[in-house]
């Protein structure tokens, strides 16, 4: 029953998704540009690809999914990341690790989100209760159950929150002060 929900869920998804061209914000517009439409060079590739195999059974995660969380680590360069509701030593630390090749990054994992962290990686039911101005939060899972979509759905309807981006799978959240609120679906290559 779940997967008949599901595949209509998916359905309205693509219906409301739009596309770099749908969009009226030159900041979203940018970050699909330069970083959810770009394409990895192959030898990033490669490596998340052997990450991935690394972890085979335990933390499986689509490869999609890794190479946005890399694009994003290699696009903002972030200082201090956090992991929040994965164990630690988990896929994502390695993939932001990899992304971050140029610099230094800082990873927390924990249950709660560190006041210092730019960067945080949720599972879909960890609790975030504040984040700083610039900070960029993905949560994992944001429709792998109606709890997990409720969540996102409550998530993204707070204050401080000011964009954010449905990609189906993997929410992001941004936190602009004086920004304008604004929601996007969008389709993801």
């Amino acid at each position: 029953m779940q997967h008949i929900h599901l595949f209509f869920t998916y359905l309205g998804y693509l219906f409301r998704a739009k596309t770099r061209h749908g969009t009226h914000s030159p900041f979203v517009y940018r970050l699909l540009e330069e970083v959810i439409y770009k394409r990895t060079c192959q030898e990033d590739y490669d490596a998340i690809v052997q990450v991935q195999r690394q972890y085979k059974g335990k933390q499986q995660q689509p490869l999609k999914h890794l190479l946005l969380l890399h694009q994003l680590a290699a696009y903002w360069q972030f200082k201090h990341a956090a992991i929040v509701g994965f164990e630690k030593d988990s896929i994502f630390e390695k993939t932001i690790k990899l992304g971050n090749a140029g610099g230094k990054v800082s990873i927390a994992t924990q249950q709660t989100v560190p006041n210092t962290a730019d960067f945080v990686i949720a599972a879909a039911y960890a609790e975030i209760k504040e984040m700083h101005h610039n900070s960029v939060l993905c949560v994992i899972g944001i429709r792998t159950s109606k709890e997990a979509n409720a969540r996102w759905k409550k998530t993204i309807t707070t204050n401080e929150v000011t964009i954010s981006i449905d990609l189906f799978s993997i929410g992001l959240v941004f936190f602009h002060k004086g920004q304008v609120k604004q929601h996007f679906t969008i389709r993801q290559h």
